[in-house]
């Protein structure tokens, strides 16, 4: 209240000048104190969190892009059937895989029809669960140990050769 009368009785140059101070040693009084108990205003947040956005949006683009994926995959098998990919094929796969993106909204990126979307990603999968199956064969004629989940796309997809080299209650037998 003080300050705010000596501001409204200011006439002269002085006198505005004696004001600014006042206000520049609230100012500085304020901030010591923000920075002593850590007192942030609701913009100061706002500020760090757009910055923080921003930095997560870098780091987004830089380790999170269709030619970066594969180095999220932990299987040796798949992370070289997926790293093999053409480039146009991986951006679709990586959009509805790791982004979750509908192929509707994929097509909007990539000006294309849904259709056409879903086509290309239908073989890609079948494509690379073929391959899959066929290396999983391979590692399972080298007494090679697979996952229950490899076991039952396995099962799944290829029935005939799979029971070729392993038994009904999975153990091998001699052929």
């Amino acid at each position: 209240m003080a300050l705010l009368r000596m501001e409204n009785a200011a006439r002269t140059v002085d006198d505005f000048e004696e004001v600014g101070k006042k206000w520049d040693t609230r100012e500085e009084s304020a901030a010591r104190k923000q920075r002593r108990y850590g007192f942030y205003t609701n913009e100061e947040v706002s500020d760090w969190l757009s910055k923080a956005e921003r930095w997560f949006e870098f780091l987004d683009m830089i380790f999170c892009n269709p030619q970066e994926f594969p180095v999220l995959i932990e299987d040796v098998d798949i992370y070289k059937l997926v790293a093999a990919i053409r480039p146009k094929p991986k951006d679709i796969l990586f959009l509805s895989a790791i982004r979750l993106q509908k192929p509707k909204q994929i097509a909007e990126i990539k000006k294309k029809t849904d259709r056409a979307i879903r086509k290309m990603k239908t073989i890609m999968i079948d494509n690379l669960q073929n391959d899959l199956c066929e290396r999983l064969l391979v590692r399972i004629g080298k007494n090679g140990a697979i996952t229950p989940n490899q076991r039952r796309l396995l099962e799944e997809y290829l029935l005939d050769e799979y029971e070729k080299f392993v038994g009904k209650r999975g153990k091998k037998y001699a052929p």
